[in-house]
């Protein structure tokens, strides 16, 4: 909620959020997102495991673990 508030020289974030990793999986757009924030433990599949798979779409996103 933070991000989807905040401005950065005039423009806003745009925050996609997911309760399930394989749903965020799914809806994932290559060269759209500039950063991950993933936790670590979730149901289904775990923040490294997604983190991973979503690298192998796009290696230039950034990835940050909570």
């Amino acid at each position: 909620m933070g991000l989807d508030d905040y401005y950065y020289n005039k423009s806003r974030f745009e925050v996609h959020t997911y309760n399930n990793p394989v749903l965020a999986l799914s809806e994932f757009k290559p060269n759209f997102y500039d950063l991950l924030l993933t936790d670590i433990n979730m149901p289904h599949m775990n923040g490294f495991e997604l983190a991973e798979k979503i690298l192998e779409f796009d290696v230039n996103i950034r990835v940050c673990f909570i």
